[in-house]
């Protein structure tokens, strides 16, 4: 039931405007009755994530990321569903893992970090480093195992699950994905 409060959904479009989402989709998505169908066919199992496409996001070294990207309606329903976890499972987020949590953001954490650089007076406090790799080797067993001791609500595990299983599109083809989680999905 959390899931489909409208807030959430009014939130979701929030963000979603932040990432040059089409507003009119947005709230064509968001209407009562869109939520209301939306609510049956994800309880009646019949709702299923599309494949996020690919795109390439330039590097400064030159190189290229691939970040993934979800339909409109999955982008909110995700939003949603990483809003929900973080509520329901804040013990297993390391206090400075904050850049997912909702309203924090990238640029609270940028903020954050330029004042301990400001503040420590030339002593070395940190390094750069690049996890991306890490999200492709996910194990999705173990991830749905640690979900289900945390959360009751099977709707948020089978919409967890059904963004693991959903596979990814390249050049047009759909690629099964049985480990890893796309990057910028939502």
């Amino acid at each position: 039931q959390m899931f489909f409060e409208p807030e959430r959904w009014q939130y979701a479009i929030a963000k979603g405007m932040d990432k040059d989402m089409d507003k009119a989709t947005m709230y064509r998505l968001t209407t009562p009755q869109a939520r209301a169908e939306m609510y049956r066919r994800i309880r009646d199992g019949k709702y299923k994530i599309m494949p996020p496409h690919t795109a390439l996001i330039p590097k400064d070294n030159g190189e290229f990321r691939t970040v993934y990207i979800n339909e409109p309606a999955d982008r909110i329903l995700l939003s949603i569903a990483n809003d929900l976890l973080f509520e329901i499972m804040p013990a297993m987020v390391h206090p400075n893992c904050k850049s997912y949590q909702k309203g924090l953001g990238c640029g609270r954490v940028v903020q954050e970090v330029s004042a301990r650089i400001a503040s420590a007076n030339g002593t070395v406090i940190g390094f750069k480093s690049d996890l991306s790799k890490y999200f492709d080797t996910l194990n999705h067993e173990l991830l749905v195992n640690i979900l289900r001791r945390n959360v009751k609500d099977e709707l948020v595990i089978q919409m967890v699950k059904g963004y693991l299983k959903s596979g990814v599109m390249e050049n047009g083809v759909v690629i099964e994905t049985e480990e890893g989680s796309p990057q910028g999905g939502n």
